[in-house]
This record gives structure tokens, sequence and C-alpha cells, in this order.
């Protein structure tokens, strides 16, 4: 008969427990050959319950029907569409969050078959399965109590107290583990090309001084240094890096070349105010792409936040009459230790984008013109506005050795130049 040469996806294993928990009795089949109709013959309705795992003796099937609930369950979901079995698989832990098990409609045929000694096989329709329970999500690790816990049903044997002044419990100690990753959405990891993906133009390119190729960094960290740092400063920009910057911003390299052998140490807002002089408003891309080409950037110290041409080392005795004058002080303005001062300049601040105003004047001030209107502003000692604090700069004597706090230095003399710019 037809319905004998089906093929069917269920496992006599596990769907003769559902067999029992009584579905529909039974189904009938019969086929045409030509002129001629086979003998009808009934066969049972039946579900089936796929299972991550083997069954070996009737321990695993009772186990197997218990970890979706019990025959119990099994009934109250059949009575219900629209109602899933949840998997436990490891029933023993309570605290487990159970897998849904996704329910569809077969006409699949489950079908015993036995082989002979001489190869060849009998067969027999054993039922109609008429729908399947599966899990289709992936199963993750878990780090379960142990027995003598009840595998998470009492966490803690007794009180504090009895577990650190007490005997030793019996039984092997449970001590979790610190993380296990949670995925449980299965997933597709063909790799296969994205056509929609812009192609990759990395170029191989032979690093200098060896026979090894490398990709062509689209982007390139600026070198860092720290005044504890030892060694000569960077004296080149990483490889690669003047080839990065387009032809539209060789202008703003050109011209930033330029101000760095004028000057070798610059803040960012400063160096970008003598640019927009020049009539060059280069983005945050382009100023940082030119900048990790002539300079290094200080990250602390008496030249913090600074750009530092490359190859030149503030730190040096042959640098010191011109580095001090180009040291950065953090200022912050008393006035701002009130807090309604602070949240008002902020207000005042907020909605405005670029050179923001506050009352008509710039929001970043590099030269002091005015009170600064943030808590914390830095300023180069030789760009601050101030006779008084520009007889101090040119009168002080320097250190013999720069200080990681004063530089050059002394620290009265900054304490000086700190009061001065207080009134």
């Amino acid at each position: 008969a037809t319905t004998a040469a089906t093929t069917a996806t269920a496992t006599a294993a596990t769907a003769a427990p559902a067999a029992a928990s009584g579905a529909e009795p039974s189904a009938s089949s019969t086929a045409r050959v030509g002129d001629r109709v086979a003998p009808a013959f009934s066969l049972p309705r039946l579900i089936s319950i796929e299972f991550p795992g083997r069954f070996r003796d009737k321990k695993n099937y009772d186990e197997a029907i218990a970890s979706v609930g019990g025959l119990g369950a099994i009934r109250q979901t059949l009575a219900h569409p629209k109602h899933q079995l949840r998997f436990r698989p490891t029933r023993g832990y309570k605290f487990q969050t159970p897998m849904p098990m996704e329910r569809r409609r077969t006409r699949d045929v489950l079908v015993r078959a036995k082989r002979k000694a001489d190869g060849t096989w009998t067969s027999q329709p054993i039922g109609v399965v008429e729908e399947a329970f599966l899990p289709t999500t992936l199963v993750d690790f878990i780090s379960a109590p142990n027995e003598s816990l009840e595998y998470g049903g009492s966490p803690v044997c007794g009180s504090f107290d009895r577990e650190l002044m007490g005997a030793i419990p019996p039984g092997e100690p449970y001590v979790p583990v610190a993380y296990f990753t949670r995925n449980d959405t299965p997933r597709l990891y063909g790799f296969q090309k994205n056509p929609w993906k812009a192609p990759n133009d990395n170029e191989v390119v032979t690093v200098p001084g060896t026979a090894e190729g490398a990709l062509k960094r689209k982007w390139l960290p600026i070198k860092m240094v720290k005044f504890t740092d030892k060694g000569p400063v960077p004296d080149e920009a990483p490889y690669g890096a003047e080839d990065l910057v387009n032809e539209e911003d060789r202008l703003v390299l050109q011209r930033a070349r330029i101000l760095f052998e004028e000057r070798p140490v610059w803040l960012k807002g400063l160096l970008q105010e003598e640019l927009q002089k020049q009539r060059l408003t280069p983005n945050v891309r382009v100023m940082q792409e030119v900048l990790r080409t002539v300079a290094y950037h200080w990250s602390d110290g008496p030249w913090r936040s600074a750009y530092v041409r490359l190859g030149y080392d503030p730190r040096k005795q042959e640098n010191a009459d011109e580095a001090m004058k180009l040291q950065v002080i953090d200022f912050r303005d008393r006035f701002f230790r009130d807090r309604a001062n602070f949240y008002n300049a902020v207000a005042s601040k907020s909605g405005s984008a670029g050179n923001q105003r506050i009352g008509g004047v710039p929001a970043v001030d590099y030269h002091f013109r005015h009170a600064p209107t943030n808590k914390s502003q830095l300023f180069q000692f030789i760009d601050i506005e101030d006779d008084m604090v520009q007889d101090i700069v040119e009168s002080a004597e320097r250190l013999d050795e720069p200080d990681e706090r004063t530089g050059w230095f002394h620290v009265q003399d900054v304490n000086a130049i700190r009061d001065r710019m207080m009134k």
C-alpha cells in the first residue's frame, strides 16, 4: 500500500509513549492500483515528540516523558491547539528555564523496519503521525548545584553562622562558574559573501625592511607619549598615514606642517583657530588624519593634551627655553564651584554647536581674553593675553630637570600665574 511505502520522520521510541496518551484512535488508508483497490486497513493516529538524545532502556523513556511535564501535560497540550510542550533537559535543576518545543502538523507514517539475515528488509506501518513536537532552540551549558543542595532547591545549607563556624557539610562544594554565554537563537553561519556590502579594497603592501606583506589600513591611531616614558619620542608618522590623507585635504596638511615648524607644541583648539585664519575648516576626521601625520599626542604632565611636532622632545635641555613657554595649565575657575553657576553655564551652551558663544564671546577662549566659560579649561602660557602672566613667564628661572607637575617652572612661579588668573 502507498501508506506503507511512506518514510516516517519520527521514531517508534518517541511516538509510542505519546500514543498511550490517547489521541484519536485510528486512521484508515486505501490505495488504488489500476482498476483494483487494495484492502483497507486501520492505523492508529500518533503524535511524535523528538528529543535531542538516544533512549537505551525504559528508564530513559520515563525520564523523557517527565522532562516535558508527564503524560498529563501531553494530554492537556493536545486538548488546546495553541499550547506548547516545554522541555527541561536538566529537570533536576529547579531554576532552569524550560525550552518551548515547536508544534507542527504532519502526515507522516511511522514504519517499523527490520533487517533480515540475508540483507533484505521488511517493514510494517505502525501509525500516522499527525502532530510533531521538537525543540528548535540551542541548548546552553548550565552550572547547577549538586545533589546535596537538591540541584538548587536548597542553595544555602543552614545559616551563615553554621556554614562559617560549624562542621563542613558533606558532599562536593558548590562553586558556580563566573559566566556562561546565553545564546538561544539559532543562526546560520554560512559565511556567504554579502552582495550589498561595499567591496573591501584594502591593498596588500610590503612592510619596509621586511619581505612580509600587510593590509593597508584605512585608520591608524595617533602616537601617544607620557611624561614618564623613557627613550626617544616618535620622529615619524605611522606607516602609511600620509597616504590616507585625501587630495582635497592636502592644503590643510601643508599648512599644519608650516605651523608646527613655526611652533612645535599646539593645543588642538588653537591649531584650528590658526587654520581658520587661512579659511580652512577641516572636520574631525581630517584633523585627526593631519595631526597623526605631523605630530604626536602628549597625554599627561606639563604638556597635557597638546600635540607636539614629530621628533621634538620638550623635556630635553636644548628645548627648555622654548618648551617652558608652551606648557599647558589646567585652569579651574572658583566661580564654577557654585553648582548654580556651573549649571547655568551648561544650560546657556546647550543646543549650540561649532563655535559656541555665550553673551557675545566664544564659549572656548584659549587666550584668556575673558573669564572662562568651562569648569576646566586648558591654556598654553604663551597664549595667555595678560601682561603680568607674561612677565612671570619671561622672568622665571627654569629648573635643571623638568618636573611632572610644573615642567620647567618652579612651583611658586606656577602658583603665581594661577593666582593672577584667579583675580
